[in-house]
């Protein structure tokens, strides 16, 4: 199999040499170029023309999606790599193949990498082939004894990350789903769920009322009556969700 070619743009050296020393140890994968900033990652595309670029959205000189704009013709797939959960959107809407939010595990890191394998070979495209919208979950099932809960995902209050497990939040009860909250908050509908902290996410209409802590976070006071407390990184995607200027 023909390794994938990666290039990394990052600003932070830290990041940039933890994303090429994973990467380095995967089979199928290799480096091509490595970047400190948007301007060379332009460069670099268009000399290397790696198979996927992962981004920094911000960087000192553009941003990640500055870059993608540039060399959009070039046919370089892109991962999105930062510390700012409230780009998602727009990064799927540029037709990002996934989305890291740091930290990250090398497990997260190499479900990103399996999925531009999977776009690549044409397997799992963004978007359906008539053009229309991406689908989302609309269940989801958990294990509970020798029977499986469907459970529908309008239902969900909210979810917390538990190791390598997700719990999920219904109706007072709680379910256990193998699945990393960054795969699930991925296939969950961006206009009903949001991410609030690294390790929470909430379905918006579930939300019965907000309060700030004074320091930049804010506990969301569900409807099933458990309180989720937002993180600092969240605090204008959470304000803007719920129109608070």
């Amino acid at each position: 199999m023909k390794p994938l070619r990666v290039l990394i743009a990052d600003d932070e050296p830290m990041a940039r040499l933890r994303l090429e020393r994973l990467i380095g140890h995967m089979a199928g994968a290799e480096v091509v170029a490595v970047c400190s900033n948007a301007r060379a990652a332009i460069d670099a595309i268009g000399a290397h023309a790696p198979d996927v670029a992962f981004l920094d959205i911000r960087m000192p000189d553009a941003t990640g999606f500055d870059v993608l704009s540039a060399v959009r013709a070039h046919g370089t797939l892109f991962v999105f790599v930062t510390a700012h959960a409230e780009y998602a959107t727009t990064a799927f809407d540029e037709h990002a193949v996934d989305y890291l939010v740091k930290p990250y595990t090398a497990e997260r890191l190499a479900t990103a990498m399996e999925r531009v394998r999977q776009r690549l070979e044409g397997v799992a495209p963004l978007e359906k082939a008539d053009g229309g919208a991406r689908e989302y979950l609309s269940r989801i099932s958990a294990t509970v004894g020798r029977r499986v809960r469907i459970i529908a995902v309008d239902q969900i209050d909210h979810v917390r990350a538990q190791a390598n497990y997700v719990e999920v939040h219904v109706d007072g009860r709680e379910y256990l789903i193998r699945s990393t909250i960054g795969d699930l908050a991925l296939r969950l509908d961006p206009s009903e769920f949001m991410r609030v902290h690294r390790s929470s996410l909430v379905r918006i209409a579930a939300v019965e009322s907000l309060e700030s802590d004074g320091s930049a976070r804010y506990r969301l006071h569900m409807r099933g009556g458990y309180t989720v407390l937002s993180g600092r990184s969240y605090r204008e995607a959470v304000r803007s969700a719920f129109g608070l200027g």
